[in-house]
């Protein structure tokens, strides 16, 4: 097996890890938004890739291809089990397509007022890490709809970028390298991995 692979398998305690692409490019933070009921996919996807996704994971994930013309969705959704923050408003039509794929109920929100939820932050059923300049009406809205604690720190020796240097789920985390002791100890902290 694959060293990698069996790290993602053992760190993230899940049955299956998919290598795959999406618009070719294997930024898939960028281009997808998933919790444990669905993946959402960027417009971008191509269809053998999207086949590849589908037939590669158990049959009770739903997949779909959000409609939007904005691409890099990864960057504008923040979710988990619970909620969805987007930073864009979104139609109808969009709103049904997260809400069914993901199983959750969906918002309009932002972060230090950007529209960019997905990037400046990270949340798991356990907690969320979150720019330190989010305003305290953003927060309240996290912390209510996604129904977890929200927590405020940096990556990579001062990121406000949270997305560039942490992967997480409710069973265990990746941290960029270059992420500092201090800044580490928050991230444990956030998703509370140690539980």
């Amino acid at each position: 097996m694959d060293e990698d692979v069996k790290l993602l398998l053992e760190t993230f305690k899940v049955d299956t890890v998919v290598k795959t692409t999406v618009y070719k490019s294997d930024l898939l933070g960028i281009f997808t938004v998933a919790n444990s009921r669905g993946i959402l996919l960027s417009p971008l996807v191509g269809d053998d890739e999207f086949e590849r996704i589908k037939a590669s994971i158990p049959g009770d994930i739903r997949v779909d291809v959000l409609p939007t013309k904005w691409t890099a969705i990864g960057n504008f959704l923040l979710v988990n089990d619970l909620g969805c923050i987007s930073g864009l408003r979104l139609s109808r039509e969009q709103v049904r397509v997260i809400s069914d794929t993901l199983d959750i109920e969906v918002e309009t929100g932002s972060i230090e007022n950007l529209p960019y939820t997905g990037s400046l932050a990270v949340a798991t059923n356990r907690g969320v890490l979150v720019d330190p300049m989010i305003l305290s009406e953003e927060e309240d809205l996290i912390r209510n709809l996604l129904k977890v604690p929200v927590y405020k720190g940096t990556v990579n020796y001062g990121s406000r970028l949270i997305k560039i240097g942490v992967v997480a789920n409710s069973y265990g985390l990746l941290v960029s390298d270059n992420t500092r002791g201090s800044e580490l100890a928050r991230v444990t902290e956030a998703f509370r991995i140690e539980e």
